[in-house]
């Protein structure tokens, strides 16, 4: 037997004793029978005796499992557990507890039988851990639980970190750049490579499937597999008990580490080549040259391929490399090369003992081979070291506590800690609280949890691939697609790129949970309903996002502009615009103010600024009534509404006893009101503002002469726009003419919105009355300090807008006030200086002006436009962050009403043949950088964009494309599996294990809708399962089979409508429309986000929730809710508690 081969027996062997599970002690069948006979003769015997028999099955002479039965015990536990058993039309069911403890006993007496037989695992499966019941962990605790623990276990590393240790050995990436956060860094998730369509970490990529794939370190080097066994193909992955090491595993490591070792000593496989820290160093006669594969050829940067800039990383010179370019061996260079690969490949230095073992193999090895064989194969071992492949939690050292239970300490915390979100070795602060004794307590676990969660430097691929096997959106690109079909409607740029497309979607993905989890705030609640997405690069492959027509073509696709880049505004000059300009040099200065011309975005030379006085926030507001409010007031009780809309009361600054809330798409509410008299009236709504309301509610004035469209910030505090309202519950919309009689005045709309529409109440003032309650109605006098006056000559009377100009300048206020003196008296506002113009008054988003309105000015000379650094009122709901210290103030143009504005509008809008609007405009852009090199600057061509999606046909992951793929076939949709991923994911439910003698298909019929051909679904033997899933899914009919959006179906309106039923939450049971009312009611579910956290315990944990992880679980979903869904808040609560800390050894 060669060395190799021993070596390799060796840690097979070893490997294999490492990963047995604790032994079960020993229960009693007699315990076992006289609990669960009586459960069965009281609930189950009178349909499953010996007379009766339903479904050819009877309990009256099960005597105990064996291995005959074991598979009727198995369904017994199942259908208990899902209470399908005893059915529901039965009076006498057993409750929860009763329940939960025959589960118990079953699977405990399974695991005792089944011992020699393989064992019995099925418990520990993520799939089944939805058999504990949602309520027993929610509800009260019961009583005399044990204090939680996790058992000791081995972790096997995921492929992905196990990939990240293998590339620090061959590559140096650049470190995280706070100045670039869309750029790769050292640490980061495993990007995609969109041209191969697989993943690419650096040089690794084919990484397609946990079994029998490949990858490549390096262009020019041998495959090398991936290591890791699992039969999980959806959802949570990361259970120790799943992984094993087989011979045949361990044999590809040792050749891969064979590999690895000879490029760390000698490069890729390259006849000419040269170290060099810099292209300048290398020698003339070898730049742009290379030697592969016994061709001469010319490399693309114009550097020989053995000098590591040719790829995009970097190689590090590391000691392995020192080891093999000095003659000869000594024992200095051995032991470096030795430590180096143990701690590299472990993340922990070696033991005295270890680092001596290992060199003795090394040394035996050069003895019997001689240097350059020997030494390669003498450090292959260390590949496969225990620590190498696995995570130890075995707790060996530590003294139980009367539960059994030992605190992780020492270097298995610190590495427990570390995989939390890291796959690279432990930072420098949290090796050093482990080295000075600073990591033994619950709060030193708490303190460096903290700190690695806010320090972005930190990268944390392993929160990211939570959400990867939470939504199995990366299972895109496994789905295979008729890519030319794809082609020809408009969808793919090319033939045979729809799986690379989607590996890059997965990619755009990734983003988009990165940027909802930088901002941390309801997170889950985000993720669902986003009208965010990032776009593929290439705009021919945007055809994903738009609708598929009637004839088959995709239209509505995303249009861009010209540049993907944001073009540069310059200054504008008051002659080359319309109406009447009066700039900030023309101004009745009075007061402190300063000039500036950093933003480009103004009128002239110039703007002026001037520090703010700001003072604290304001105090929240109770209830009004109606009847106590002065003027027409129109409750929404008194609307009249269309769509779904919701109540709510939890903002207080609000009119009656409640509010109502919509996100679904189409959803309208119009206020009705009855005008005593023709004349102008002032038009005030009221807002609740939360910060996941919309920041852009469309609200509608119909007045005498027309209409007026504006979009209300719901986000910030009523008054922010218009100080008129500034009573801390009223909006003021300004002066609109009015008929008598009665009149639909005023239309809230989802249309367009980004989050929450509130329509509250809508009050209507004669000229005259004051609206404000219970504070002044006049503003103070203007300060002299710090007052700018716009004055203007009107050369007739009559209806102007007013239009104000600022430059964004850093620090802007958020509540800068502005006051209109027109001809009705004066009308204040408050404008957030800090954000873009037109925010408020759609038609004016030319970046330039922010329309104030439609005003009433007499001829000749008026002081028009006042701008004040007075102190504003700043609710505590308005904004989180910092409030900017400067107003700004740059022109103010004056137009007569009709008069055409300053600039177009850049909106662009994709229309269908029919003409209708199928897609929105884009609104921004973000850049998803990659690098040619370490150190080269971000690529220009690898930019993403972030748009907005239309809110009638999209709402967050579920319904974007690669989400859809990855739950269809390969030419339909699968409404089955993603109905059973709401139930399991967002619900909490569960479906037992389906019979083997079920036909599970569908009839082939092409010219049937899929809702059609699921009729079968609907017969006895399989509706008591499809029920719980097929009316989840079928509202995804309005996706087709690659995600793209749909109205008809074989000719045919489409049908998406679907039901929620027997949830546990009795506010989400009912009918849903299709797909996004669905999703919009499960996001506002405090069930859903219980399961949410459940599927976070089971990630961090390893395990499936026990019954003794209730109070674990209550904390933690008591962190997300109280911190307004934070992720970090969750994370913290779940990694503090001692189902993370402690471990059973007993």
């Amino acid at each position: 037997m060669t060395l190799r081969k021993v070596l390799c027996v060796s840690f097979v062997v070893a490997a294999h004793f490492s990963l047995l599970t604790p032994k079960l002690s020993a229960d009693n069948p007699t315990k076992f029978e006289s609990r669960v006979t009586p459960f069965l003769a009281k609930y189950c015997f009178d349909c499953h005796d010996d007379e009766t028999q339903k479904g050819d099955v009877a309990f009256h002479e099960l005597n105990g499992v064996n291995a005959d039965n074991a598979r009727l015990w198995k369904s017994i536990w199942e259908q208990v557990a899902l209470k399908e058993m005893p059915p529901k039309k039965k009076k006498t069911q057993p409750n929860l507890e009763e329940r939960q403890q025959l589960a118990e006993l079953i699977v405990t007496e399974m695991q005792r039988v089944l011992k020699e037989k393989g064992g019995f695992y099925e418990h520990l499966h993520p799939s089944k851990g939805n058999l504990l019941d949602h309520d027993l962990l929610f509800g009260e605790l019961p009583k005399n639980l044990e204090p939680t623990s996790s058992p000791v276990r081995i972790w096997r590393l995921h492929p992905q970190e196990h990939f990240t240790r293998l590339n620090e050995l061959i590559s140096v990436e650049p470190p995280y750049d706070p100045n670039k956060p869309g750029a790769r860094a050292r640490g980061d998730h495993v990007p995609t490579d969109r041209k191969t369509g697989t993943n690419i970490y650096l040089g690794i990529h084919d990484v397609l499937d946990w079994v029998g794939t490949s990858f490549s370190l390096h262009h020019s080097l041998k495959n090398i597999t991936p290591i890791l066994s699992t039969k999980v193909k959806r959802g949570l992955q990361h259970y120790p008990h799943l992984y094993s090491v087989n011979s045949s595993e361990t044999l590809r490591i040792a050749n891969d580490a064979e590999t690895i070792i000879r490029f760390m000593a000698y490069g890729p496989d390259a006849k000419a080549f040269q170290f060099a820290d810099h292209v300048s160093d290398i020698d003339e006669k070898h730049r742009g040259i290379a030697i592969y594969k016994g061709r001469t050829i010319l490399t693309k940067h114009g550097v020989p391929q053995g000098v590591f800039f040719y790829k995009k990383s970097k190689r590090p010179i590391t000691p392995v490399h020192d080891l093999m370019a000095e003659p000869g061996v000594n024992d200095e260079r051995l032991k470096a090369a030795v430590d180096f690969l143990f701690e590299a490949l472990t993340l922990r230095l070696p033991t005295a003992e270890e680092s001596a073992a290992y060199l003795g193999i090394v040394k035996q090895s050069i003895e019997d081979l001689g240097k350059e064989q020997g030494a390669i194969l003498g450090l292959t071992p260390i590949f496969l070291d225990r620590a190498a492949l696995f995570r130890t939690e075995l707790c060996e050292t530590g003294t139980p506590d009367k539960y059994d239970r030992v605190m992780l300490e020492g270097q298995e915390l610190s590495l427990a800690i570390n995989a939390a979100f890291s796959y690279l070795a432990p930072d420098t602060k949290l090796r050093q609280a482990l080295g000075g004794g600073r990591l033994k307590t619950r709060e030193d676990v708490k303190r460096e949890v903290i700190r690695i969660l806010n320090d972005d430097s930190i990268r944390k691929p392993a929160i990211l691939r939570f959400f990867r096997e939470y939504f199995d959106y990366d299972l895109a690109s496994k789905v295979d697609k008729d890519d030319n079909l794809l082609k020809k409607a408009g969808g793919l740029s090319k033939s045979k790129s729809h799986r690379q497309l989607m590996a890059e979607m997965t990619t755009n993905t990734d983003r988009l949970v990165e940027l909802i989890l930088k901002e941390d705030k309801n997170v889950l609640s985000e993720l669902l309903t986003t009208d965010r997405a990032i776009l593929p690069e290439n705009p021919s492959d945007h055809g994903y996002f738009g609708q598929m027509s009637k004839n088959g073509k995709i239209v509505g696709k995303p249009v861009l502009p010209d540049s993907s880049k944001k073009k540069a505004l310059l200054p504008l000059l008051a002659k080359d615009l319309p109406g009447i300009i009066v700039d900030n040099s023309d101004a009745k200065v009075m007061g402190e103010w300063t000039k500036s011309s950093r933003s480009k975005d103004r009128v002239g030379s110039d703007y002026l600024i001037t520090e703010v006085d700001v003072n604290e926030k304001a105090k929240a507001l109770p209830p009004l009534k109606a009847t106590a409010l002065p003027g027409i007031v129109v409750d929404n009780r008194d609307a009249k509404t269309t769509g779904y809309w919701g109540k709510a009361s939890g903002v207080k600054n609000h009119v009656g006893s409640e509010y109502l809330l919509s996100r679904t798409p189409g959803s309208k509410a119009v206020y009705p009101v009855k005008f005593p008299e023709e004349g102008k009236y002032e038009v005030r709504i009221t807002i609740a503002q939360h910060a996941n309301r919309s920041s852009k509610t469309l609200v509608t004035v119909r007045h005498k002469g027309g209409e007026e469209a504006f979009r209300i910030n719901q986000r910030i505090s009523a008054g922010s726009f218009n100080k008129g309202g500034s009573d801390g519950y009223f909006q003021s919309l300004g002066f609109f003419e009015f008929p008598s009689g009665p009149w639909d005045a005023v239309e809230f709309s989802t249309k367009g919105g980004d989050g929450l529409v509130v329509a509250d109440a809508v009050q209507f003032l004669a000229p005259g009355i004051s609206g404000v309650i219970g504070q002044e109605t006049e503003p103070a006098a203007p300060s002299e300090k710090s007052t700018l006056v716009y004055p203007v000559t009107f050369p007739k009377a009559g209806r102007y807008e007013v239009r104000f100009s600022y430059g964004k300048h850093p620090e802007a206020y958020i509540a800068t006030l502005v006051t209109v003196r027109h001809k009705n008296g004066e009308t204040i506002f408050r404008l957030n200086q800090s954000g873009g113009k037109g925010s408020f008054l759609k038609r004016s988003s030319d970046k330039y002006f922010q329309s104030l309105g439609y005003f009433d000015f007499p001829a000749g000379q008026w002081d028009a436009v006042e701008v004040s650094a007075k102190k504003g009122n700043i609710s505590a709901d308005e904004y989180s962050g910092s409030k900017g210290k400067y107003a700004v103030a740059d022109s103010v143009q004056f137009l007569i009403a009709g008069t055409p504005q300053v600039r177009k509008k850049e909106t662009k809008l994709v229309k269908s043949p029919g003409g209708e609007i199928v897609h929105v405009r884009l609104t921004e852009y973000f850049e998803i950088s990659q690098r040619s090199s370490a150190d080269a600057p971000p690529r220009s061509s690898s930019e993403r964009h972030l748009v907005r999606l239309p809110a009638d046909q999209r709402m967050g992951i579920l319904t974007h494309p690669n989400w859809l793929v990855a739950h269809s076939d390969a030419m339909d949709n699968h409404a089955i599996l993603r109905g059973k991923w709401i139930l399991e994911r967002l619900l909490g439910g569960a479906i037992a294990d389906v019979p083997i003698t079920v036909d599970a298909m569908l009839p082939d019929e092409p010219k049937s809708s899929l809702r059609h051909r699921m009729r079968v679904t609907r017969e006895e033997s399989c509706w008591k399962c499809h029920r719980k899933m097929d009316p989840l899914g079928l509202p995804f009919e309005m996706f087709n089979h690659a995600g793209l959006f749909r109205t008809t179906e074989l000719g045919k309106p489409v049908n998406a409508t679907g039901e929620i039923s027997n949830s546990g939450e009795a506010t989400l049971d009912g009918p849903v429309n299709n797909a996004l009312e669905m999703i919009e009611k499960l996001s506002r579910s405090e069930r859903v986000k219980q399961v949410f956290v459940r599927h976070a315990f089971r990630y961090w944990m390893g395990r499936n929730e026990t019954i003794n992880d209730a109070p674990v679980l209550q904390d933690a979903y008591k962190a997300y809710e109280e911190s307004s869904g934070s992720m970090k808040a969750l994370l913290i609560s779940l990694l503090t508690s001692d189902a993370f800390l402690y471990r059973k050894v007993k």
